[in-house]
């Protein structure tokens, strides 16, 4: 290749830059073969060069010659070539020309143009370069000639890269702009088709992995917003780009250091009721949040107490709460104003907080009460069992305790009855007086529960026979006698199978019973020197105003109670002579008492009692006896 000399260079330089153009002769070759040189240079055209680094400008001469064999051999017969000529990195007819430039002819010659190509485009790597002249379409065509190929070749341009920070301290959560700026150690010449640094750029704390981000070509930096250092100082902060084809990697250096406080939380406690009733469901939730400007979730756990109860939880927060179903145990169960709060104690990136105060008032909750009776109608003297079943109306929940009251119309059957674990309260009577009754319960409520009254229930008490009013002494019929607010002048017999029933009545005889079905004695007075019940089938009672709702008697003379066989109660009455039971078997009026019941009477004579089996009972209600007691009733107290 015919190479440039400094001062013919320089010619050339001023006549493209003069854009001379001399004319031809007429004469001149049309399709004359043409020479094509390439000569790479740096940028100032001093040395010939076959390395370069990326985005350094490199200087491309390019001279293409009459090559045509006129020229050759006969003076004044050359012609300047016209067209254009491309680079191409390889075979010029497989490759694009990655520059095309129109050719300029040399002021000092009259047989070569010349082209300078300045281009720093190509990438780190080997290349091999040629030139190819290209003939215009219309003109003096020169046939197409190309270079011979030059090595050529681009190494990855050298980088620096700076690391900064937003700030040097912040809370957990809040987050701190890092940017890397990365730097070319020499400027590329964009101008002339050469990239600014691009890839990526990875940010560390120490040897863990922060994040990566793309670095930004126009401006040359990334910025990487991090959220996730822990509590601490951190004193290894870098970051490194990774380099790209034309750019080497590098990393930031010094590294940076950063300290990271804990935030602060808020706990809020909500409810989803500020007031219910007793075992109604409700929650009370625990928020544990992020003060601004720290964000993230707290972890641990929080404790929840109850100052009303005193019960407190602790439990896990998940996904920065907690949700109590309630109430659980004590825990926001009893009635009353129930002040919840709740304390966190912290973690390793949150400080501890206390809740607010959270109200929720549990109300007593409404209760129904149904009652049913044995059967009506009975006869008087029949024993008949009422039931009260007491429930807690929904949302309201529980087990109700507490008493019923039975009801005839305004006045009280009896004592109030307990109420059980299932919500049931029984009453038996026998003493009902003949005819219909209207019979209620109430239920009195407990700590809990609103009391509730039932519906009537209609009771019917019918009598085979009913007397009332003035009578003589008489003996009773087989079936049901009741004897009502009468006055019997004379003895009652009532023989074998009889039942009778005696209220509010007075006898100036006795009563004597043999045999009989059942007895009821109730709220009357008996002046006969001895009555005597024995060997009854069914119930003797003779007051109880307590536990049967039968009023107590007055019984002037002596009580024989002998073999009777199906329950006895003696309860609450003034007896003037002397009591005597032998061979009874059978409870009192309540289910629970098995043995025969003598309770809170005041005797004038003595208390025998014998053969009794069980043993008779006071029932835990001792008697008052101013004569004698024997027998199993010879004890302290009875």
């Amino acid at each position: 290749m015919r190479r440039l000399s400094l001062v013919a260079a320089v010619a050339l330089v001023v006549g493209l830059l003069a854009g001379i153009v001399g004319a031809r002769p007429a004469s001149a070759s049309t399709f004359g073969p043409s020479k094509t040189f390439l000569e790479i240079s740096d940028s100032t055209f001093t040395n010939d060069i076959t390395t370069a680094h990326y985005g350094q400008q490199v200087l491309f001469v390019v001279r293409v010659f009459d090559h045509s064999t006129d020229c050759t051999l006969q003076v004044g017969s050359c012609n300047v070539p016209q067209g254009t000529v491309e680079l191409h990195d390889g075979d010029v007819n497989n490759t694009p020309a990655f520059q095309s430039v129109n050719l300029v002819a040399d002021p000092n010659s009259d047989n070569s143009a010349s082209a300078f190509i300045r281009y720093a485009g190509l990438a780190a790597g080997s290349h091999s370069i040629s030139a190819k002249y290209v003939a215009p379409v219309v003109g003096n065509k020169f046939d197409p000639s190309a270079s011979d190929p030059s090595p050529l070749t681009i190494t990855q341009d050298g980088t620096t890269t700076a690391l900064a920070q937003s700030s040097t301290t912040n809370v957990f959560g809040q987050g701190v702009d890092y940017t890397a700026t990365v730097t070319p150690n020499d400027a590329p010449d964009t101008a002339h088709g050469a990239l600014k640094p691009g890839g990526q750029v990875q940010f560390f704390d120490g040897i863990n992995t922060l994040g990566t981000v793309n670095l930004d070509s126009n401006t040359g930096k990334a910025t990487y917003h991090d959220t996730t250092l822990a509590v601490g100082v951190h004193n290894s902060l870098s970051a490194r780009y990774a380099g790209d084809t034309n750019y080497s990697a590098s990393l930031s250096y010094p590294s940076l250091s950063h300290t990271v406080t804990q935030g602060g939380s808020t706990s809020t406690l909500t409810s989803s009721a500020s007031s219910v009733v007793f075992g109604q469901p409700y929650t009370v939730t625990d928020t544990v949040a992020a003060v601004s400007p720290a964000t993230g979730t707290p972890v641990g756990s929080v404790t929840i107490s109850d100052a009303l109860s005193g019960v407190t939880t602790t439990t896990p927060l998940a996904n920065g709460s907690v949700t109590l179903s309630l109430p659980n145990g004590a825990l926001g169960k009893a009635v009353g104003v129930h002040q919840f709060s709740s304390s966190y104690p912290g973690d390793s990136n949150f400080t501890g907080s206390t809740s607010n105060t959270l109200s929720v008032t549990v109300n007593k909750a409404n209760t129904q009460t149904a009652l049913t009776t044995s059967g009506s109608p009975s006869t008087g003297g029949q024993g008949v069992t009422f039931t009260a079943t007491v429930s807690v109306v929904s949302p309201g929940a529980g087990a109700a305790t507490g008493t019923v009251q039975f009801m005839d119309g305004a006045a009280n059957l009896g004592a109030p009855q307990p109420v059980n674990g299932s919500g049931v309260a029984t009453f038996i009577t026998s003493v009902l007086a003949p005819g219909s009754h209207s019979i209620t319960a109430v239920y009195s409520g407990d700590a809990n529960f609103n009391g509730s009254t039932s519906s009537p229930v209609s009771q019917t008490v019918t009598c085979d026979r009913v007397v009332s009013g003035s009578a003589a002494g008489f003996t009773a019929s087989s079936g049901s006698t009741c004897v009502s607010g009468g006055t019997v002048s004379g003895t009652i017999n009532v023989p074998a199978g009889a039942q009778v029933f005696l209220l509010n009545s007075t006898v100036t005889g006795a009563l004597n019973a043999s045999n009989a079905r059942s007895i009821s004695v109730c709220g009357s007075t008996i002046y006969g020197s001895t009555t005597i019940v024995s060997d009854s089938g069914g119930f003797v009672l003779i007051g109880d105003p307590v536990d049967a709702g039968c009023a107590a008697n007055t019984i002037n003379g002596n009580l024989l109670l002998q073999n009777n066989h199906g329950g006895l109660e003696l309860g609450g009455n003034r007896i003037g002579g002397t009591v005597t039971l032998s061979g009874n078997s059978g409870g009192g009026a309540l289910p629970k008492n098995v043995a025969p019941v003598v309770e809170s009477n005041t005797i004038g004579g003595g208390l025998n009692c014998s053969g009794d089996s069980p043993a008779a009972s006071d029932n835990n209600h001792s008697n008052t006896v101013s004569g004698a007691r024997t027998g199993e009733c010879n004890r302290p107290g009875f």
